[in-house]
Protein backbone atom coordinates (compact mmCIF):
# COMPACT_ATOMS: atom_id res chain seq x y z
CA UNK A 1 0.00 0.00 0.00
CA UNK A 2 1.32 3.43 -0.89
CA UNK A 3 1.94 6.14 1.69
CA UNK A 4 -0.97 8.24 0.41
CA UNK A 5 -3.33 5.27 0.84
CA UNK A 6 -2.00 4.67 4.35
CA UNK A 7 -2.60 8.32 5.23
CA UNK A 8 -6.12 8.09 3.77
CA UNK A 9 -6.98 4.95 5.75
CA UNK A 10 -5.45 6.38 8.91
CA UNK A 11 -7.65 9.46 8.54
CA UNK A 12 -10.70 7.22 7.97
CA UNK A 13 -9.85 5.26 11.13
CA UNK A 14 -9.47 8.46 13.18
CA UNK A 15 -12.80 9.84 11.94
CA UNK A 16 -14.52 6.47 12.47
CA UNK A 17 -13.11 6.21 15.98
CA UNK A 18 -14.38 9.65 16.87
CA UNK A 19 -17.82 8.90 15.37
CA UNK A 20 -17.97 5.60 17.29
CA UNK A 21 -17.01 7.40 20.49
CA UNK A 22 -19.80 9.97 20.04
CA UNK A 23 -22.35 7.25 19.20
CA UNK A 24 -21.40 5.27 22.30
CA UNK A 25 -21.53 8.44 24.40
CA UNK A 26 -25.04 9.18 23.06
CA UNK A 27 -26.15 5.59 23.67
CA UNK A 28 -24.88 5.75 27.25
CA UNK A 29 -26.70 9.05 27.85
CA UNK A 30 -29.92 7.66 26.34
CA UNK A 31 -29.63 4.42 28.31
CA UNK A 32 -29.16 6.26 31.59
CA UNK A 33 -31.90 8.83 30.99
CA UNK A 34 -34.45 6.79 33.00
CA UNK A 35 -32.21 6.65 36.09
CA UNK A 36 -32.12 9.33 38.80
CA UNK A 37 -29.93 12.28 37.83
CA UNK A 38 -27.22 11.74 40.46
CA UNK A 39 -26.97 8.04 39.63
CA UNK A 40 -26.94 8.75 35.89
CA UNK A 41 -24.22 11.35 36.32
CA UNK A 42 -22.06 8.94 38.30
CA UNK A 43 -22.47 5.94 36.00
CA UNK A 44 -22.43 8.06 32.84
CA UNK A 45 -19.10 9.65 33.68
CA UNK A 46 -17.46 6.29 34.40
CA UNK A 47 -18.90 4.57 31.32
CA UNK A 48 -18.06 7.44 28.98
CA UNK A 49 -14.44 7.61 30.14
CA UNK A 50 -14.04 3.83 29.93
CA UNK A 51 -15.57 3.64 26.47
CA UNK A 52 -13.39 6.51 25.26
CA UNK A 53 -10.28 4.61 26.36
CA UNK A 54 -11.42 1.35 24.74
CA UNK A 55 -12.49 2.93 21.44
CA UNK A 56 -9.30 4.95 21.07
CA UNK A 57 -7.13 1.94 21.93
CA UNK A 58 -8.84 -0.07 19.19
CA UNK A 59 -8.50 2.86 16.76
CA UNK A 60 -4.79 3.24 17.48
CA UNK A 61 -4.22 -0.49 17.00
CA UNK A 62 -6.06 -0.37 13.67
CA UNK A 63 -4.04 2.66 12.52
CA UNK A 64 -0.78 0.94 13.45
CA UNK A 65 -1.85 -2.13 11.46
CA UNK A 66 -2.42 0.07 8.38
CA UNK A 67 1.20 1.18 8.66
CA UNK A 68 2.29 -2.50 8.78
CA UNK A 69 3.27 -2.33 12.43
CA UNK A 70 2.68 -5.71 14.07
CA UNK A 71 0.28 -5.06 16.94
CA UNK A 72 0.48 -8.61 18.31
CA UNK A 73 3.57 -7.90 20.43
CA UNK A 74 1.97 -4.65 21.66
CA UNK A 75 -1.13 -6.51 22.82
CA UNK A 76 0.98 -9.24 24.46
CA UNK A 77 3.15 -6.58 26.11
CA UNK A 78 0.06 -4.80 27.41
CA UNK A 79 -1.14 -8.08 28.90
CA UNK A 80 2.18 -8.66 30.66
CA UNK A 81 2.24 -5.05 31.83
CA UNK A 82 -1.29 -5.50 33.13
CA UNK A 83 -0.19 -8.51 35.17
CA UNK A 84 2.79 -6.62 36.56
CA UNK A 85 0.65 -3.65 37.49
CA UNK A 86 -1.92 -5.99 39.01
CA UNK A 87 0.66 -7.58 41.27
CA UNK A 88 2.45 -4.33 42.05
CA UNK A 89 -0.62 -2.26 42.66
CA UNK A 90 -2.89 -4.56 44.62
CA UNK A 91 -4.33 -1.70 46.68
CA UNK A 92 -5.26 0.13 43.49
CA UNK A 93 -6.93 -3.01 42.15
CA UNK A 94 -8.82 -3.38 45.45
CA UNK A 95 -9.90 0.28 45.18
CA UNK A 96 -11.18 -0.23 41.62
CA UNK A 97 -13.03 -3.45 42.42
CA UNK A 98 -14.56 -1.85 45.51
CA UNK A 99 -15.51 1.18 43.39
CA UNK A 100 -17.22 -0.98 40.79
CA UNK A 101 -19.17 -2.77 43.52
CA UNK A 102 -20.04 0.56 45.16
CA UNK A 103 -21.47 1.80 41.85
CA UNK A 104 -23.19 -1.49 41.02
CA UNK A 105 -24.86 -1.70 44.44
CA UNK A 106 -26.08 1.92 44.14
CA UNK A 107 -25.12 2.60 47.76
CA UNK A 108 -24.45 6.33 47.43
CA UNK A 109 -25.12 9.06 44.91
CA UNK A 110 -23.60 12.47 44.36
CA UNK A 111 -25.19 14.88 46.83
CA UNK A 112 -25.87 12.30 49.56
CA UNK A 113 -24.92 13.15 53.14
CA UNK A 114 -22.70 10.29 54.36
CA UNK A 115 -20.23 9.23 57.00
CA UNK A 116 -17.48 6.99 55.67
CA UNK A 117 -14.17 5.94 57.24
CA UNK A 118 -14.59 8.46 60.06
CA UNK A 119 -15.27 11.35 57.65
CA UNK A 120 -18.66 12.93 57.13
CA UNK A 121 -20.09 15.31 54.58
CA UNK A 122 -21.73 15.57 51.18
CA UNK A 123 -20.63 13.23 48.38
CA UNK A 124 -19.03 15.41 45.71
CA UNK A 125 -17.77 12.69 43.39
CA UNK A 126 -17.73 8.93 43.09
CA UNK A 127 -14.72 7.61 41.24
CA UNK A 128 -13.53 4.11 40.56
CA UNK A 129 -10.74 4.46 43.11
CA UNK A 130 -12.18 6.88 45.65
CA UNK A 131 -15.16 8.59 47.18
CA UNK A 132 -14.79 12.37 47.51
CA UNK A 133 -16.67 13.98 50.39
CA UNK A 134 -16.95 17.69 51.29
CA UNK A 135 -17.26 18.50 54.97
CA UNK A 136 -20.10 21.02 55.32
CA UNK A 137 -18.58 22.72 58.37
CA UNK A 138 -14.95 23.09 57.35
CA UNK A 139 -15.42 22.89 53.56
CA UNK A 140 -12.51 20.45 53.48
CA UNK A 141 -12.48 17.75 50.84
CA UNK A 142 -11.92 14.19 52.09
CA UNK A 143 -10.75 11.62 49.55
CA UNK A 144 -11.53 8.13 50.84
CA UNK A 145 -10.07 5.18 48.90
CA UNK A 146 -12.88 2.76 48.07
CA UNK A 147 -11.03 -0.19 49.62
CA UNK A 148 -11.06 1.68 52.97
CA UNK A 149 -14.87 1.88 53.01
CA UNK A 150 -16.16 -0.70 55.47
CA UNK A 151 -19.33 1.02 56.70
CA UNK A 152 -21.39 3.73 55.02
CA UNK A 153 -23.79 5.78 57.14
CA UNK A 154 -26.17 7.69 54.88
CA UNK A 155 -28.68 10.40 55.73
CA UNK A 156 -32.16 9.76 54.38
CA UNK A 157 -32.74 13.52 53.95
CA UNK A 158 -31.48 15.26 50.82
Amino acid sequence: METSQKIFWTAIIIVSTEVARHLIKSAISAGLSHISSARAQTLGSMLKNSSKFVVWTIGIMMALAVWNINVGPLIAGAGILGLAVGFGAQSMVKDVISGLLLLADDLVDIGDEVEVAGKSGKVVSIKLRSLIIEDAKTHMIHIVPNSEIKVISKSLKK
